[in-house]
This record gives structure tokens, sequence and C-alpha cells, in this order.
């Protein structure tokens, strides 16, 4: 199996960006994918909290155990950056205040392969049949960023800082309105809250 990994930080002012490289289990079996940290809170060992959200998902898949299912492993990290949260003060009954991380991971062995997606992070794959397939976007289906973008810059002029701090408001009100609530046609992130369970995609 060939596993390609394209990255470009653009213009973030942080690393929040990771890749998950190739975990083999002893089965054969390997777990990889992308994630993609979003930010509230700034922790005291200096991270954002996008930042440490990715680390424990990463440490999570890590440490992972040859009969724990994929979707055991995200759950696991899930709790654990939930319990990251609650030890700062923060409830987990505001997505607006939660940093987390949203991610397209698959795990494959033998002949199978297993993608669990949530939030806008994506994964596109080729069969050996030539046969295309790709996770839908689950924060596209809420409403398209570019027009929010455009019409803060241009309330700034141009001014991309301005416009970023900004934009940071909007997506906050998005998260307290959607993230990890499927029943409003949300969509999933990695922050601790336990609905996240209910947003996973599964291919």
């Amino acid at each position: 199996m060939q596993i390609t990994m394209l990255y470009d930080l653009g213009t973030a002012s942080r690393l929040e960006d990771l890749i998950i490289p190739p975990l083999w289990e002893e089965n054969g079996g390997c777990i990889t994918g992308v994630a993609d940290g979003v930010s509230c809170s700034q922790y005291l060992t200096g991270k954002s909290g996008g930042q440490r959200a990715g680390n424990i998902l990463l440490q999570t898949l890590a440490m992972a155990e040859q009969q724990q299912t994929l979707e055991e492993l995200i759950l696991t990290a899930n709790k654990a950056v939930g319990n990251l949260h609650e030890s700062h003060g923060i409830s987990l009954d505001r997505p607006d205040l939660l940093s987390g991380v949203v991610f397209a991971i698959a795990k494959t062995w033998q002949n199978f392969v297993q993608v669990i997606q949530v939030g806008d992070c994506f994964a596109l794959w080729v069969s050996m049949r030539d046969e295309i397939g790709i996770t839908p976007n689950q924060v596209f289906v809420r409403g398209n960023m570019k027009p929010v973008r455009a019409e803060l810059m241009q309330k700034h002029h141009g001014d991309r800082q301005k416009a970023q701090e900004d934009l940071k408001l909007v997506l906050a009100q998005w998260r307290l309105e959607y993230a990890n609530k499927k029943r409003f046609g949300g969509y999933g992130i990695l922050n601790g809250q336990p609905t996240l369970n209910e947003c996973l995609q599964s291919f």
C-alpha cells in the first residue's frame, strides 16, 4: 500500500496541523491520517489548545493495543481532552470555549480499510479498480466560509489580521451552535464532549 501526504502550513500563525505517520500494529495493520487543531485556550505548557488536543490524539493512537478499534481509540483521546479542559475549569457544555482537533484517520489491515472523519479534514482514496472515494466535509455542509472571509476582509480594508480576529468570533459561534450536535445538522470535533460519538463518520 502506498501512502502519500502533502502538507502546507499556509498562513497559519502556529503549527496546529498534524500528520499522523503510519503506525504499524503487530498484526500488520496500520493507522495513519491527518488532523487540524482548533484553539480556544492557551495552556501553561506554552502550547495552544489545538496543539495539546492533537498531541493527545497522536499519543493515544501510538499506544494502541491490537484489540482496540479505531472508534475506541478516538473516544479514548476525546475523554482525555475532556479531562484536560475540566482540569482548567472549562465546562464541556461550552464548545465555543473548548479547544480540540478535527481529523480523517484510516486503519488498514489485510484487505480492509476503515476511515473515520470529523470536521473539515478529509481522506481521498483510489481502489485497485481505479474507483475514487472521498469523505464529505461536515463543516462545508453548514455553510461556505469564503463569503464570510471576503466580507470581513472588506470590512477591515484588506487587513488580514483584523479579519482573522473577527473570524474567530464567527467560528466560536458556529461551534456553540453546531459542534458535536448531529441532531442540528452539526459537525464533529474531538474537544472532550461525549456527543462526539454521534458525529463520527465511518467509511
